[in-house]
């Protein structure tokens, strides 16, 4: 293609896309704009967050909580905020409050340790902004003033660059005559808002709510108060009342003057979204624009008039977002007039009020916060702030996903099997807490009092922790919204301490730089962790005392050790081919079909194509020694089968519509069926693995069938190189034998 036509098509297509964009608007077309769709264009900046919010999908996560998939954009410094579903739905909560309110009348405030993506959050709805405000849903306006030369106004030959409005035919253009789209050239001045008012604010208040009242339909529901109060800077408001008075109360003389622009949300370009940092002093300012050359070509008497410029974050962040970092290292002083600000959203300056429109941010880690809880200022901050608490994350699989994405980038061929979630799962246990029982009922005490760090993490993550009976797993999990629930509002919450991100991602560049591109394997990683925690002057957590199995970091890497090791327990069983996937639920399954014949006295499809035939009464003999113990008499087994199917059927009449959970109906007998399984599967497993580590070491005989072909398996079904599968299997005996010496089972 040629240059200059791939050019021309791109210029072209720029230009369809400006234009339908609608970019530029007189007021009168904003208007009819703005009365096709009013609840879009008399949003407020709460509004409009809350919008952005929902614009971008609202899912539902496996805890059945709120998600935002605007935290799955990332941006251009960060990827996706993983695991911050609390505080994201905490500021959801929040901003729609004070959408609803008319303005946000507190101090958003993340707190919480470093590293916990406080301002990543910010950085993310900034960004969500920045994406909303290009599409047609998030389209935002604001208005400029202009005059054009005094041509424009007569028809006749450009005399002058200047507008005198002298001469009375002036007033006399066709009323529907609109200066807004009028090209540079034919302009003498134009005076841009720097607030980025809505335009609407420009109808006076009568004729506002004629207007809103005649357009608002009912299922809008109530006219937003905000829309109804003052919303033009002091400039502006003298502007325009000048204005009338020459037009003669004439609106649409006024109008003629106004262009109205779609502008779009970017903290880059800080329209609509500012950050003051902590070494910042002044927020917002003012300047004299009197002496300006823009300002000679004025009608004389607005030359009159003393006009001047506002800037700083606040009025850059009008009608978006604003961002205190690091908001306690500024002094209480430089930060009293938020007080007034944010409860009366306005703030003086010297030639008059401003109105704001703003949702304020702030961050700040804990150290600087309690010693702001500490001072005499906070009881005057303390009702205009709202505290969100961002913890460290606490699921564990979450975690993972922070990681994963840098870690396959830099190691090509990985962390070995297991390695970064049993790293991350280490940082997450050094973050909990043990439940306080008092907080609770009495009723679920015995249940908490089981709860090690090794299984709140689980927990947390949906998982079952190995060791615990199915039964009681069922009564620990139901309480993970009432664990979680603990540390609301209270000042040590779980997460407040613990591994940070930051070390983690410290700890996994020290491996990847020492592995010269080899497999990092789970045994390394947990090394890397008992050098770490030698670091006690380093790092504040390290130096908690264990307090009941819990705060134990050097007890955590020998427990994820174990659940390592018995991980590749399990791996090697399935590398055998001894077991299938779900067994114990699976051989239930299938009892129960043939307890279900057997009572009904049908016979029953044992395969696809085959005859029907009667239930097995061997294979029900055989599930019901594990599961009941022997039942010599015939009676005895009719009541056992008799008993499973009504609580089979129990089941299903509390859930219809769902599939049956034979783990949790059934998690007594899951439990006997698992334990009867491995324990007939030891012996084999253990020689088999024997067999490997010798052929490792040296001695032996050649590896068997069955030895090769599980140690073929760990490698290419479960990704074990060679390396990482002697370190695993050597380790693997040396627990074996020291759990045995005793008397404690691997298994």
């Amino acid at each position: 293609m040629n240059p200059r036509s791939s050019w021309q098509t791109l210029a072209d297509q720029f230009r369809e896309d400006y234009q339908k964009a609608k970019s530029v608007l007189s007021f009168r077309d904003f208007l009819d704009l703005a009365t096709e769709n009013p609840q879009l264009h008399v949003r407020n900046a709460p509004k409009y967050l809350q919008d952005c919010f929902e614009y971008f999908g609202v899912q539902k996560d496996a805890f059945e909580c709120r998600t935002f998939d605007l935290f799955k954009i990332g941006t251009e410094n960060s990827g996706p905020i993983i695991g911050g579903d609390q505080v994201h739905n905490k500021i959801f909560s929040d901003v729609s409050h004070f959408a609803k309110h008319g303005h946000c009348y507190k101090l958003l405030t993340l707190h919480g340790p470093n590293g916990s993506a406080k301002t990543s959050t910010i950085e993310t709805i900034a960004n969500g902004m920045h994406l909303y405000s290009k599409e047609g849903a998030g389209a935002v306006y604001r208005f400029h003033w202009v005059f054009p030369v005094e041509s424009e106004l007569k028809g006749g030959q450009k005399r002058s660059q200047t507008i005198g409005f002298s001469s009375d035919d002036s007033k006399n253009v066709d009323s529907g005559e609109s200066y807004a789209y009028l090209g540079d050239s034919s302009l003498a001045a134009c005076l841009y808002s720097e607030y980025n008012e809505n335009p609407l604010f420009l109808l006076p208040m009568q004729q506002r709510k004629a207007w809103l009242e005649s357009v608002w339909k009912e299922e809008y529901g109530e006219i937003p108060p905000h829309i109804l109060g003052l919303g033009l800077s002091s400039r502006n408001q003298k502007i325009f009342d000048q204005l009338l008075i020459y037009y003669d109360g004439d609106l649409q003389g006024v109008f003629r003057h106004v262009q109205v622009e779609r502008f779009y949300y970017s903290h880059q370009y800080r329209r609509g979204i500012s950050t003051v940092e902590p070494q910042a002093t002044v927020d917002a300012y003012e300047k004299q624009l009197t002496m300006e050359r823009q300002l000679q070509n004025l009608p004389i008497f607005l030359q009159n008039l003393r006009l001047y410029e506002s800037g700083g974050p606040l009025v850059e962040a009008n009608r978006g977002l604003l961002e205190f970092s690091d908001f306690l290292k500024r002094p209480p002083q430089a930060l009293k007039y938020l007080l007034s600000a944010i409860e009366k959203s306005s703030v003086n300056l010297p030639s008059g009020f401003m109105p704001l429109d703003i949702v304020f941010f702030a961050t700040s880690n804990e150290r600087q916060l309690d010693a702001f809880k500490a001072s005499p200022e906070f009881g005057s901050f303390g009702a205009r702030l709202r505290l969100i608490a961002a913890p460290y994350l606490l699921n564990f699989k979450q975690e993972v996903a922070v990681y994963q994405q840098g870690v396959s980038r830099h190691i090509p061929s990985g962390l070995g099997p297991h390695a970064l979630e049993l790293l991350c799962l280490w940082a997450v246990m050094t973050r909990l807490k043990k439940a306080d029982s008092e907080k609770h009922p009495k009723s679920v005490h015995d249940v908490l009092s089981k709860i090690s760090a090794f299984v709140k993490a689980h927990i947390y993550a949906g998982e079952r922790a190995a060791g615990v009976p199915m039964k009681q797993w069922n009564e620990m999990r139901r309480l993970r919204n009432l664990l979680l629930g603990e540390s609301k509002n209270a000042l040590v919450y779980e997460g407040r301490f613990g591994a940070s991100p930051r070390e983690i991602k410290t700890i996994l560049s020290d491996l990847i730089q020492s592995s010269e591109g080899q497999q990092i394997s789970a045994l390394t990683v947990l090394g890397s962790l008992r050098q770490f925690i030698k670091n006690k002057s380093v790092y504040e957590f390290l130096q908690i005392e264990p307090r009941d199995g819990y705060h134990d970091v050097s007890a955590f890497i020998s427990q994820v050790q174990e659940e390592y090791l018995r991980r590749f327990y399990q791996e090697s069983i399935a590398s055998m081919d001894l077991v299938e996937e779900q067994a114990s639920e699976s051989f239930l399954y299938k009892y129960a079909k043939h307890v279900q014949a057997f009572l009904k006295g049908e016979n029953m499809t044992v395969a696809s194509g085959q005859p029907r035939l009667p239930a097995s009464e061997k294979l029900m003999t055989e599930v019901e020694a594990i599961i009941a113990g022997p039942l010599s008499k015939d009676e005895e087994r009719k009541r056992f089968r008799e008993s499973f199917l009504s609580r089979l059927a129990a089941s299903k009449i509390d859930s219809p519509d769902k599939e049956i959970d034979f783990a949790r109906v059934f998690a007594d007998y899951v439990d006997k069926i698992s334990k009867h399984y491995f324990e007939k599967q030891r012996s084999v497993v253990y020689a088999t693995l024997q067999e490997i580590l010798a052929s490792y070491q040296g001695e032996g005989q050649p590896l068997s069938k069955q030895a090769e072909h599980c140690q073929r398996s760990l490698i290419e079904k479960f990704g074990y190189d060679k390396a990482n599968l002697r370190m695993t299997v050597m380790a693997y005996f040396q627990k074996a034998d020291d759990m045995l010496s005793v008397g404690r089972s691997l298994t």
